[in-house]
């Protein structure tokens, strides 16, 4: 899949310098210690994890980890081999040349790659001019900071530059869906809002399976739109069956994410198709069956049953202990037939969606959720309280999403058609996204208030999908259309004088990082609530774009200023930055904060 245009390749390449701009090479979540050696084992040639480099105890009962038949397994399997190339290259450039040098002299050609672009897509070749002046002049600063980074982080940083392609590859795909339904300036301000305004960027440099599955979950939508807009049957018969293929690709990752996946596509690709002829009914499966077969060859090796996922085995917590996997089937079924793995898995699965639906009842939980942090979780590492924060605290332009069932019934005072399964394929898309947020939310709501979700990350291709119902909102493709210069201008402003202000005001805290964790939630706060003023304003009234300019601006600059300050100031972790400068930046404020 390739990035379309021009705009794509820059919304592509500046995600890619955004985030390689915050790439700490370390481990921030234990998880990570799993998912790393289970790295160096595939890397060695074989599945089960021998050798423990990232193991900070020795023991290997780092979070995630499995066992069967004495052998240790991690977990993630998909994401560890696509990220194999990635430390393959690292290995071929470390023999030659220093990676804490290289790696400054990649972001620098990115950084200049993007301003070429940008400036022929907007026909100003002093852009260009500009941007190589600039990547030249940070490379220099970045070598006059250089640190040589120890071959042992290698196969580390290939998950983590995996993850950040992923990101940037998300952001592409919001764009190019967006943009194919609404244009390409509509399109960009949905990737601008999957990248700068949402929690995508600070996931994008940390190797969880998040991010992957995300990037799988747009793939799979963007596949499903294409079905459903093109002319000919041929072309709709090709992107359906493309549109599975993310799906047997995120078992390869996480099961019970691919089966999130694969409830909503299948329920609305049902309602929603022409034609259900059995000839096209085998070519999507069998891409469907062919996407799958990575994660069954694997599963197969690791439990001994293709259809018996890693993540189902139980659990290792030291020698000669093991607990029931949490997150699968457990090792009651391991030995069960196809039938019996399926029903049990299938079982689970759907006990866990019930469970869900009394979570969803639970407007305590809702609220916290969704609003406001749950505070009383007791303490957490990286500070007194808990520094978790809810969706409208970590994407406020959510916030103007909460006037569209307003809008939608003034709409339907007209008279409009609000079916959501119609033949229209932006309806039919809107309904796959919905059904799918409604699954997930069913899956993961039990378990969203735990002492590391931090973004309430089980709920993470939400913010993604976020962007996209945005950019499917009438008032705001109206604001973005019209007053786009007044967009971007005030956005920049609230970025360039209001980040300052706020490092200014750390400085001067007297709390601790939970406490000014917190002040940034009740900004984010305070923006999720002008911008759902402003659209109850949208929703009745016509003019409203230049309020709606400013809002949607202050509720962006307010994410942005957070997924900085948390890479920059709030979580210092791990070996280095991939850029030096970077690293010293974050040295003088983390210094100049004192949390």
């Amino acid at each position: 899949m390739t990035v379309g245009d021009r705009t794509g390749a820059a919304v592509f390449l500046g995600a890619l310098v955004l985030f390689g701009a915050t790439l700490r090479v370390g481990v921030f979540v234990s998880d990570t210690y799993t998912v790393a050696d289970t790295m160096v084992a595939v890397a060695d040639g074989h599945l089960h994890v021998t050798e423990r480099v990232f193991d900070p105890t020795g023991t290997g009962d780092t979070p995630r980890m499995h066992v069967r038949d004495g052998r240790l397994y991690g977990r993630n399997y998909g994401q560890v081999v696509a990220s194999l190339p990635f430390l393959w290259a690292l290995a071929a450039v470390d023999q030659v040349a220093d990676l804490g040098v290289i790696l400054p002299l990649s972001w620098s050609i990115l950084l200049f790659a993007f301003a070429v672009t940008v400036g022929r897509s907007v026909d100003r070749p002093r852009v260009a001019t500009a941007g190589g002046t600039l990547a030249a002049a940070l490379f220099a600063v970045n070598v006059a900071h250089v640190r040589p980074l120890d071959p042992r982080w290698r196969p580390l940083l290939a998950l983590q530059l995996s993850t950040v392609v992923a990101a940037a590859l998300l952001c592409v795909l919001v764009y190019r869906l967006v943009a194919r339904m609404h244009g390409r300036q509509v399109g960009a301000f949905a990737a601008a809002i999957a990248a700068l305004g949402s929690p995508v960027g600070f996931w994008a440099t940390i190797p969880k399976r998040h991010t992957v599955v995300a990037s799988l979950a747009l793939g799979t939508l963007y596949c499903f739109y294409r079905s459903r807009e093109a002319d000919d049957r041929q072309t709709a018969t090709r992107f359906r069956a493309l549109a599975y293929v993310p799906v047997g690709l995120a078992a390869w990752v996480f099961a019970p994410d691919a089966g999130i996946l694969f409830v909503a596509l299948a329920s609305v690709d049902v309602v929603t198709v022409r034609s259900n002829h059995p000839r096209r009914l085998a070519l999507v499966g069998a891409a469907f069956l062919v996407s799958l077969l990575p994660a069954l060859v694997t599963n197969a090796l690791v439990s001994g049953n293709p259809l018996h996922p890693p993540v189902a085995l139980p659990t290792y917590v030291g020698p000669g202990e093991t607990v029931a996997a949490a997150d699968g089937a457990g090792g009651s079924i391991g030995g069960a037939g196809a039938s019996g793995v399926v029903g049990g898995l299938a079982a689970q699965f759907f006990e866990k969606l019930f469970v869900g639906v009394s979570a969803l009842l639970d407007p305590r939980r809702l609220f916290h959720v969704f609003v406001r942090g749950n505070l009383g979780l007791g303490l957490h590492p990286y500070g007194a309280l808990p520094v978790n924060l809810a969706v409208l605290e970590v994407m406020p332009l959510a916030g103007a999403l909460l006037a569209t069932p307003l809008a939608l019934g003034v709409r339907a005072r007209t008279g409009e058609d609000l079916r959501l399964f119609p033949t229209d394929p932006k309806r039919a898309t809107d309904a796959l996204v919905l059904v799918y947020l409604a699954v997930l939310l069913l899956a993961y709501l039990p378990r969203s208030l735990t002492h590391t979700m931090l973004t309430v990350r089980y709920l993470h291709p939400l913010y993604p999908l976020c962007a996209y119902l945005l950019a499917r909102v009438a008032f705001v493709r109206a604001a973005v259309d019209r007053e786009w210069r007044l967009l971007g201008g005030t956005y920049a402003a609230f970025l360039l004088v209001g980040g300052p202000l706020f490092v200014l005001a750390l400085a001067t805290w007297a709390g601790g990082l939970d406490e000014a964790v917190q002040y940034n939630a009740r900004v984010a706060l305070s923006a999720a609530a002008v911008v759902g003023y402003w659209g109850v304003v949208a929703a009745l009234t016509d003019d409203h774009e230049r309020l709606g300019a400013v809002s949607l601006a202050f509720a962006g600059a307010a994410a942005t200023v957070y997924i900085l300050l948390a890479a920059f100031v709030y979580f210092p972790y791990g070996e280095q930055f991939a850029l030096p400068a970077a690293g010293a930046l974050a040295d003088r404020l983390v210094h100049m904060v004192a949390l």
